[in-house]
């Protein structure tokens, strides 16, 4: 490529034209496909798997030792991901800035001529690319065949692995480099699977990857009236907090049954109602706010959709901030019907509801 460019005539003012009209087509539809997957990523990170957590390997290295332990560097899915993407940007916006450049100042036709060529390229062997637009025409990233299109355990853009899929020859870090143990390895060899003998939390994340209320059932039926109220380590969830979310109705019920909290938070200060409602499930939120005798966990008297999390923010807020109207629909209709009307006594002794029980009423009271 290299040599065919450099036999374009760089004297010639039609060929610079060409060039030039070449270079600048190829580089919008780059960073149209750029920006689009900036989208993409913030929107996959504010979805329900943006706070996964994920094993990435480092980049391929050329004289990396093949005997060496695998480093993976534990991250969390959502920032990882827009991270990315937006370091993405900044690469394709130097490159074409010092390209640009070179022409103006040095009079470069080459490499003018070899980025209308290279630029597409590249973007087609970026994981990004692959994972948001080549799979829309057939393209297959290295993840599974089939799953939910948000899941990252289906898109699988980074080479990554999950707790459940360490080994004892991986060694984690974290972000800064530490050196992290790791319980739930699988070992190779003889040995026993460690992976057969999963925890509670592993069942209770695990739940939440797969993303779908139907396969709550495992964590139902891993949980008892002594770890109803689990907590995970990392961030405190709860099994109520993840069924509500998910909206498994039956889950529910069983949940409440063996007295799940929903009023407990996780290290961001949400209940259970604030995740139903930011994951916009109507009907997890509508069984956190049924009242007792409903069936429910308590209703509008529980103070749900009072307590606020660490950014002051009650749970309509969120419903609200992500478009998930029905959510707050529900929480509205059941704090309204929870509302008592008032009584007083009537001349005679009896007792006459005020007029306030109609439309016009409950808006003066508010």
């Amino acid at each position: 490529m290299l040599l065919a460019v450099r036999k374009l005539d760089s004297e010639s003012l039609d060929t610079i034209l060409y060039v030039r009209c070449t270079y600048a087509c190829a580089q919008v539809i780059v960073v149209s496909c750029v920006l689009y997957c900036i989208i993409k990523a913030r929107a996959l990170a504010a979805g329900k798997y943006g706070s996964t957590a994920i094993y990435v390997p480092p980049p391929a290295q050329p004289f990396a030792d093949p005997n060496a332990k695998v480093q993976l560097k534990k991250v969390i899915f959502g920032p990882h991901l827009v991270s990315t993407a937006n370091s993405l940007l900044a690469s394709t916006l130097f490159g074409i800035c010092l390209t640009i450049g070179l022409h103006i100042y040095k009079g470069m036709i080459v490499g003018l001529a070899m980025q209308c060529i290279m630029g597409p390229l590249n973007l087609v062997e970026n994981a990004l690319i692959k994972m948001f637009i080549l799979s829309k025409f057939g393209g297959k990233t290295e993840g599974e065949a089939s799953g939910s299109d948000d899941n990252p355990r289906t898109l699988r853009a980074f080479g990554e692995k999950y707790s459940d899929e360490l080994t004892a020859e991986d060694l984690v870090v974290d972000e800064a480099g530490n050196e992290l143990k790791i319980s739930n390895v699988t070992k190779k060899g003889k040995d026993k699977p460690k992976a057969q003998q999963r925890t509670y939390e592993d069942i209770l994340l695990d739940t939440w990857d797969e993303g779908s209320s139907t396969n709550a059932q495992k964590l139902i039926d891993a949980t008892n009236k002594s770890n109803v109220n689990f907590a995970t380590s990392e961030s405190s969830w709860t099994p109520i907090m993840i069924v509500a979310a998910l909206g498994a109705t039956e889950a529910l019920k069983l949940l409440r049954d063996l007295t799940a909290e929903p009023a407990k938070v996780d290290v961001e200060g949400w209940n259970a109602l604030h995740w139903a409602a930011f994951h916009g499930s109507a009907e997890g939120a509508r069984w956190l706010m049924r009242p007792h005798d409903e069936g429910g966990y308590g209703g509008a008297s529980s103070g749900l959709h009072l307590a606020t999390d660490k950014e002051g923010k009650v749970a309509i807020d969120h419903a609200k901030a992500e478009g998930n109207n029905d959510v707050v629909k529900v929480i509205e209709e059941e704090v309204a019907r929870s509302v008592v009307v008032p009584t007083s006594k009537s001349d005679n002794g009896q007792e006459k509801k005020d007029n306030l029980g109609d439309d016009e009423g409950l808006r003066k009271r508010k």
